[in-house]
This record gives C-alpha cells, structure tokens and sequence, in this order.
C-alpha cells in the first residue's frame, strides 16, 4: 500500500476514527491499533508479519522471565540470538549467496544461480533493536515486563 494511493487515504480514515471512537477504551484502542498495523505492513507482504511476531512473542516471554531467572544474562543472549539470526539472514543472504558462487567460479564451475533469494522485509532492523532493546531494559531494571 502506497502512501500516495486511495487505499492508504481510506485506510487512514479508517484507522483514524477508529482511534477516535475507541477513545473511552484504550485496551481495544491499543488492539485496533496492532490489527491495523498489521494490515499495513501486511500489504506489502503478508509471510514477512511472522518474522515479526516471532520477534516480538519470544522477546515477551524472555522479558516476563529475566527478574524471575537465576542467570538473566543467558536469556539476553537467547534473545541476541533470536533475533540477530533472523536479522542476519535476511541481510547477508544475497552476499552469501554471491560468496559461494565466487567460491564456485574458483573451482572452475560455470554456476549461475540464486541459491537463496531472500528480499528484505521492510523495517527488519528496526524492529529487531527494538525488540532487544525491550530484554535489554528489562535486563538493566530501567523497564519492567
């Protein structure tokens, strides 16, 4: 969806009076306003929200254990392995994928092909720092679960 486009203008207004008439009640509110972020990003490509819940899901539950935990540094460096692998692979995939082939051409095999594909979901790093900034605060007692 375009920023430019009708459907993103009555997508807007949609939201927006929503927003409004949800006024009185901010659990639904908040509610709404997770649904409809999800449709937005959703429009782009829909298989890319799970990369996001998978974020999210696990940093919460890790953020509602670490002050209950004996070793909280173990579930910061889950959570740093969480999400830095799936940050990883869908930014370094491309340069894998040509690092292989490289290695390939070396051998003296004529090879031309894109073993891994992968199109960078929008806003992938944004949403994973702050995520782990989530564990990361709670981890340092400046935020609560």
């Amino acid at each position: 969806m375009l920023f430019n486009s009708w459907h993103f203008f009555v997508f807007l207004i949609v939201v927006l009076v929503a927003h409004g008439v949800l006024n009185r009640f901010p659990r639904w509110q908040r509610w709404a306003l997770v649904i409809a972020s999800a449709y937005f990003y959703g429009q782009w490509h829909w298989a890319y929200l799970s990369l996001i819940y998978l974020t999210v899901v696990s940093d919460f539950f890790i953020g509602k254990a670490i002050p209950h935990s004996s070793n909280p540094k173990r579930l910061i460096g889950l959570s740093l392995v969480v999400n830095l692998s799936i940050l990883g692979f869908f930014k370094y995939s491309g340069l894998m994928n040509e690092t292989v082939l490289q290695l390939i051409h070396m051998l003296g095999v004529d090879a031309q092909w894109d073993f891994w594909h992968v199109v960078l979901p929008v806003g992938i790093s944004f949403y994973t720092f702050q995520s782990l900034s989530y564990t990361i605060d709670i981890y340092r007692k400046q935020l609560t679960p």
